[in-house]
């Protein structure tokens, strides 16, 4: 018969609790160890030592907040024949009981009792790993000790025991949430964090330690250094602490949204995931050849780089073309990733038999405005891309052909190109502040039929009246004088979203009934909602 499993009891300072740790005592079984391990600096070296000290094949760690439920078995010990995942055992899996949450309403894997493999820290492979990733249950997994949600609930987890307690524990887990891959359940989740019940212990520290880490975590997303910081309970978590009270958010960006792998942020290949997304939606017939482009150059994938190569030599392309290829992915899979060779392949190698073009014009603009501050690889992001595709699908649908358009804040123009493309409207006119944008707009467009110079100029103090369809797609930029200004009957489209953090988004809302009061229209025409990763991006098309 095996033993049972020793149970680690993990502490940092005032976490530690005599009521929870007499608890744990009385619920193992016997001669079942309990080892109370503390105040070991950094949180993935507070699990080694657990394993340093543990003297069987797994052992449970039970957090110190943790108050463990009467029912809760620790007799359990993980099979080595079962498979819970293909050729997986359980015990080769880390386990994570769930949690009640009780200022938050919340029950998953947050502060729930864990099993591990001792093997997982204790392997020579990784005896020596002091700094790994912000989660010790990822960075296992990434060892071959896949995570293993069990249903049962473990413990009550009762941190709320002291002000640094409070905002500490909200901080962590809020900075993990908000720095993964943004589902629905995780921003169910960061919301809940941020609305703890009416009767919280330290409801303030909690909520501000939400927000705090919120920001700090979709700021630096993708960022491992940055973001390991917050397993140093010691100087760094307690000096953010002290200095909470004159915290200031860190800027966000929506594109390092688009792509969660920081080098990807820095570098611009992010930008592929947009030009994918537009072949895709003029159904582009060489979709699949992009679609390994973007798999070889962004993600490194053997495969892909070889399927490529293969279709460059024997398929309809010149020799030249692969010449350009490997060029493109030597600079990417080197982390030198070059946004303008990308834009030169999709002309050279996709461009030709593209039903919609524009990679030329790109090129163009690109080439004759080197000496403007202009950022096309943002202008090229996930998030644009679909925001565009969004605008121009929706008046599509509505089967009618402009005379005039206004685009307000259209930036490089690349809405405007796509509206002419798509013969929504015969002439169409872009007007934005950043004069180097409307130069950009311009070079964009110069073979556009239809396509007027664009203009530098205040919305605020420009005369809307000669035009029948007005477009803003950057609502969430300046108040609602611009729409005060448009005349009665005018078809206006409206884009804005509720991504509150950013400090030049200075009119955001709510909800699309919100944004409906904010712009009253007398005929709605269409409404709707997107799911953008991190935020909400709304529409609203009507007759003023």
């Amino acid at each position: 018969m095996q033993p049972l499993l020793d149970i680690f009891y993990l502490t940092y300072h005032d976490d530690y609790s005599e009521e929870n740790f007499e608890q744990l005592k009385k619920l193992a079984g016997f001669p079942q160890r309990v080892i109370h391990v503390a105040d070991i600096d950094g949180i993935y070296n507070a699990h080694k030592e657990c394993a340093k000290q543990s003297k069987t094949k797994h052992f449970f760690v039970v957090d110190g907040d943790a108050w463990v439920k009467e029912d809760f078995n620790f007799s359990y010990i993980p099979s080595e024949t079962d498979e819970v995942y293909p050729e997986t055992s359980s015990a080769q899996c880390t386990h994570v009981w769930r949690a009640e949450n009780p200022y938050t309403g919340l029950v998953y894997g947050y502060g729930g009792v864990k099993l591990f493999a001792r093997d997982a820290f204790m392997d020579k492979a990784y005896i020596d790993v002091k700094f790994p990733v912000v989660d010790v249950t990822t960075e296992v997994a990434k060892r071959g000790y896949p995570y293993l949600p069990m249903e049962t609930v473990s413990n009550e987890t009762r941190f709320a025991t002291t002000p640094f307690n409070a905002w500490k524990s909200a901080f962590r887990e809020t900075v993990k949430l908000a720095s993964g891959v943004a589902t629905q359940e995780r921003k169910e989740r960061l919301e809940a964090w941020k609305n703890p019940t009416e009767n919280s212990p330290y409801r303030s520290e909690i909520i501000l330690g939400a927000k705090m880490g919120d920001n700090y975590g979709s700021a630096n997303a993708g960022n491992g250094d940055l973001l390991f910081r917050i397993n140093n309970y010691g100087k760094w978590l307690k000096t953010w602490f002290q200095e909470r009270k004159e915290w200031k958010p860190l800027r966000v960006s929506e594109q390092i949204l688009d792509f969660p792998d920081r080098e990807a942020f820095i570098d611009g290949r992010f930008m592929i995931n947009g030009i994918h997304q537009f072949s895709e939606w003029i159904n582009h017939p060489e979709l699949e050849q992009i679609e390994e482009m973007r798999q070889a150059v962004m993600l490194g994938r053997e495969e892909s780089i070889e399927k490529l190569q293969d279709w460059l030599i024997w398929g309809p392309k010149n020799p030249k073309s692969l010449k350009f290829f490997l060029q493109y992915l030597y600079s990417g899979k080197n982390k030198k990733f070059n946004p303008e060779r990308c834009i030169h392949y999709m002309l050279e190698v996709h461009d030709d038999n593209s039903p919609q073009k524009f990679f030329g014009e790109l090129m163009g603009a690109i080439i004759n405005t080197k000496e403007l501050n202009v950022n096309y690889i943002d202008a090229l992001s996930s998030g644009q891309i679909n925001s565009k595709i969004w605008l121009i699908d929706e008046l599509k649908n509505l089967d009618t052909s402009f005379e005039n358009t206004l685009v307000i804040g259209g930036w490089l123009g690349l809405s405007s190109n796509w509206i002419m493309k798509n013969k929504i409207s015969k002439n169409i006119t872009n007007l934005d502040l950043d004069a180097d944008a409307i130069k950009f707009s311009d070079e964009l467009n110069k073979y556009v039929t239809g396509y007027n110079e664009g203009i530098v100029e205040d919305i605020t103090q420009f005369s809307h009246n000669e035009y029948d369809l007005v477009i803003n797609t950057s609502a969430e930029h300046m108040n609602e004088e611009w729409f005060e200004n448009i005349k009665l009957g005018t078809t206006v489209v409206i884009q804005t979203n509720d991504f509150h953090d950013l400090p030049e988004h200075i009119n955001t809302v709510n909800d699309i009934d919100d944004m409906k009061s904010k712009f009253p229209m007398s005929n709605i025409l269409f409404e709707g909602v997107k799911d953008v990763v991190r935020y909400n991006r709304y529409m609203l098309i009507g007759k003023k």
